[in-house]
């Protein structure tokens, strides 16, 4: 079912409960009115009967009765009866039918209403008063009824008006509903046919947005413009990876496969054989250390939850990595930096996987090692109350202002790195796990002076 269809269903179902409540309501209490009315007409007629029939002697009984009969609001089967405090009828004005007959256990109704002084009966329609009346001494009891002939028929008539009203209402309801969606909706189909429009060989491609706008359609069209961002970013960093990843694992390929094709076309000595040999090694080597990398990568690429995180007190940590990585690579020059020890050892404390950060730290020494002057790099540590601020800084060629946003992707080497020995995968594997820490890095770089790495990471 289409939104717009069910938008004017909740529409017209809400509005014909509200209108629903409202009649039922004006009907009831119209009834209500209906019989308060009329009971209190036809008892006032009993009780100026009652007037005449007892306090006023003189007055012939069927003389009175005689009247009664040809009085022009005499109502539909009318009866006026006037009972003695010994339940005997001492008049009625409508002799075609008795209440002794139609109405059950009528005397003890009768001895009910000098209890009570007053009640209201409905039988067959007939609207009947019971009501107490003393005089002289003695109670007397009027019963009086009729059928409210008219009040039932102006009932009638407040019935179909109400159903052909709310026949009406809902019908206009209905279409101007039908029409309000579709120009509430207006803006979400626009948004659909230029969805349609989109397709992987053309995500540059934006919805249109409206300045100034801050409704939800516009939330919701900025929200997918955004998502088409990091689409659009995904697919060129895929197809970059497939280009570089193709060039580093085509050229060992390609270098083995022209060797043997060499080697094959002459007969050769055994040291060209060996020399052969060792060169296809080293890119068979070459490959699997691509092979290894690749394999790290997606292992930390796969990493969704917090398996191994705890408490690290980072000084320390920092001053172990740089040990061991000394004591593999003596040759190597690490200063390590501390600007001011805070005196709240919560704030040396980072959250997270020892081993990860481990490599991480270690893939950015090494990096910043590799493309030094030097073969130095300094580490820096700041602390805040908020943040520790970690540096990697190497003196050496630098990174391209427009190489800097490419540097993460896997396999992106810069010219000026093309002639050292990397893949170009080490930093990915820094980035996919910084990310999985919720911490920031920033790259600094001075062409032909240095590069910084700065890490931000939220303390305890």
């Amino acid at each position: 079912m289409q939104i717009r269809t069910k938008i004017n269903l909740y529409f017209i179902s809400i509005t014909a409960s509200l209108l629903l409540f409202s009649f039922f309501s004006i009907y009831f209490f119209t009834e209500n009115d209906r019989k308060r009315e009329f009971r209190k007409h036809i008892l006032s007629k009993a009780t100026t009967r009652a007037i005449y029939r007892i306090k006023v002697k003189s007055i012939n009984p069927e003389l009175l009765k005689t009247l009664d009969f040809h009085k022009k609001d005499l109502l539909e089967k009318e009866n006026i009866s006037i009972y003695d405090y010994n339940n005997q009828k001492i008049y009625t004005n409508n002799s075609t039918y008795n209440f002794e007959n139609i109405i059950p256990d009528f005397y003890r109704k009768l001895s009910y209403v000098r209890n009570v002084k007053q009640t209201y009966y409905t039988y067959n329609q007939l609207e009947i008063v019971g009501k107490l009346y003393p005089y002289a001494g003695k109670n007397y009891v009027l019963v009086v009824g009729a059928k409210d002939r008219i009040g039932e028929r102006q009932l009638s008539d407040l019935r179909k008006n109400l159903f052909y009203i709310f026949i009406g209402i809902l019908t206009f309801i209905g279409l101007a509903g039908w029409l309000f969606s579709k120009k509430i909706l207006q803006p979400i189909s626009k948004v659909m046919n230029q969805v349609d429009e989109i397709s992987a060989a053309n995500l540059s491609q934006r919805l249109t947005e409206k300045k100034g706008k801050k409704d939800e359609i516009s939330r919701l069209i900025h929200t997918f413009n955004e998502l088409l961002d990091r689409l659009e970013k995904a697919f060129q960093i895929q197809r970059a990876f497939i280009s570089h990843a193709s060039h580093e694992l085509i050229n060992p390929l390609t270098s083995i496969s022209s060797q043997i094709e060499v080697s094959l076309l002459n007969t050769r000595s055994e040291k060209e054989y060996q020399t052969i040999l060792h060169s296809i090694l080293e890119d068979i080597q070459r490959l699997n250390a691509i092979s290894h990398q690749l394999i790290k990568l997606s292992k930390f690429s796969n990493i969704q939850n917090k398996v191994g995180f705890k408490m690290i007190r980072f000084d320390e940590f920092i001053w172990q990595i740089r040990k061991e990585y000394l004591e593999k690579h003596p040759k190597s020059i690490i200063q390590l930096r501390i600007e001011q020890l805070p005196d709240e050892i919560e704030l040396l404390e980072v959250y997270g996987n020892e081993t990860l950060l481990q490599t991480c730290i270690n893939n950015l020494i090494e990096n910043g090692l590799k493309y030094s002057y030097d073969n130095k790099v300094e580490l820096s540590l700041d602390f805040s109350e908020t943040q520790i601020i970690f540096e990697i800084i190497n003196n050496g060629e630098g990174i391209n202002e427009k190489d800097l946003i490419h540097i993460f992707t896997p396999f992106y080497r810069t010219k000026q790195t093309k002639e050292i020995d990397g893949f170009g995968i080490g930093l990915s594997i820094v980035k996919t796990i910084l990310d999985l820490h919720k911490v920031d890095i920033e790259v600094h770089s001075i062409l032909k002076e240095k590069t910084i790495f700065r890490l931000k990471i939220n303390n305890v």
